[in-house]
């Protein structure tokens, strides 16, 4: 109840101790929010989860050194490095790696039909591809064997049902293992499917762009590596557990860029995997 006591402090100095109280409240809050949002907005950028480290296999992040002055400059660094060198990788230069991106994009764009006979060719060769369809081929020799076995086995000795029924077990898991097989390449490396994927997302550019905003660049490379400061591969993986090798390199560029007047180069392609 209000008054029924007497309190520690004037009601004038309370009132004024939670006027300041209010008072540094809002100030800290706001300076806090304008800090937050400003941090936030420098570091959404298109590079997000784009680019992971060819050695530590860590996310590439965007960072400004020298921010508004005049030797401001834009790149690409490994997680690991931001704050202490932990990787043996190197910082990549946004500006070339902008450069490449771009021309690996409308190179895409300028011949889709060209990309798109690509990707069939690599999903139709693909390693793991070529591996399960050999198993396939095993599994259906097996049953063919097997077939041959329960056939002699119904002429010369029809009534042992033990052995019939191991027969027929083994020749059900070889169907039930092929079937899972052909599962496994239809779902994974469905050629026809991420085709028409690619067919769509592609669609709405005509002509080349000129603004990496303008393109969903996350959605056409999945598997971007930065290798060193002078080597990064824009990967399209098909089966992102399997990402070692590719099966297939194109548009292979080289990006000149200075650094403190010194000419370099950054070499890039696009991979399929």
């Amino acid at each position: 109840m209000e008054n029924s006591h007497p309190g520690i402090v004037d009601h004038d100095t309370w009132n004024k101790v939670q006027q300041l109280r209010k008072s540094k409240a809002k100030h800290y809050l706001k300076a806090t929010t304008r800090k937050t949002v400003t941090e936030k907005a420098r570091n959404r950028t298109i590079y997000n989860g784009l680019a992971k480290c060819g050695v530590c296999g860590s996310n590439y992040q965007f960072k400004r050194n020298n921010i508004n002055k005049h030797n401001e400059t834009r790149v690409l660094i490994c997680k690991n490095n931001k704050y202490n060198k932990k990787c043996a990788n190197d910082i990549v230069n946004a500006d070339p790696f902008d450069e490449a991106l771009l021309s690996h994009i409308n190179s895409i764009i300028r011949d889709k039909s060209k990309f798109f006979q690509r990707l069939n060719v690599a999903f139709k060769t693909h390693p793991e591809v070529v591996s399960l369809k050999e198993e396939i081929k095993a599994l259906e020799g097996k049953i063919n064997a097997l077939q041959q076995k329960i056939i002699r086995f119904l002429n010369d000795d029809p009534d042992d049902e033990t052995i019939k029924r191991e027969l027929l077990y083994d020749k059900e898991q070889a169907e039930i293992d092929i079937a899972y097989l052909n599962n496994k390449i239809i779902t994974s490396y469905d050629a026809e499917k991420k085709i028409l994927y690619y067919k769509k997302l592609l669609k709405p550019y005509k002509k080349p762009i000129s603004n990496l905003e303008d393109f969903p660049i996350d959605e056409l490379f999945n598997h971007v590596v930065v290798k060193n400061r002078n080597k990064v591969s824009f990967g399209i993986a098909f089966d992102l557990e399997r990402t070692k090798k590719p099966v297939d390199s194109f548009h292979k560029i080289k990006t000149s860029y200075l650094i403190r007047k010194t000419e370099r180069k950054l070499d890039s392609q696009i991979d399929l995997y």
